[in-house]
């Protein structure tokens, strides 16, 4: 059985990248964090719509899902602990990304424009 290469489109890689910058991992007050966790999980969503890759999925992206969940039940956490889980859900689609834009350099998917 032969599987066909995924296909990714750089220009809706690159302007998933540009999503991704605009996140920021820390915030002054515990009750920031859930529209920064709802932001999150926009931007998730947006990842999986514009490139299809199940691994930026919400219910696949667990850092991202934990994040939005953790800052939506604040009072049991610590600024900090929240701060940390934001800078797990950034690195979880900054890492997903460049293993995208790895796999497309190094042909191991397909890649268009």
């Amino acid at each position: 059985m032969v599987c066909e290469k995924a296909t990714y489109s750089y220009s809706k890689v690159r302007k998933v990248c540009s999503l991704v910058k605009g996140l920021h991992t820390t915030c002054a007050k515990k009750l920031e964090h859930f529209p920064n966790a709802a932001e999150f999980k926009d931007v998730s969503e947006k990842c999986f719509e514009l490139t299809g890759c199940i691994l930026f999925d919400y219910e696949w992206a667990y850092p991202v899902q934990r994040y939005f969940k953790s800052a939506y039940d604040c009072k049991r956490f610590t600024c900090k602990e929240l701060d940390s889980l934001a800078h797990d859900a950034l690195r979880y689609l900054q890492n997903e990304l460049n293993g995208i834009l790895s796999m497309m350099a190094s042909g191991e998917v397909n890649s268009e424009d």
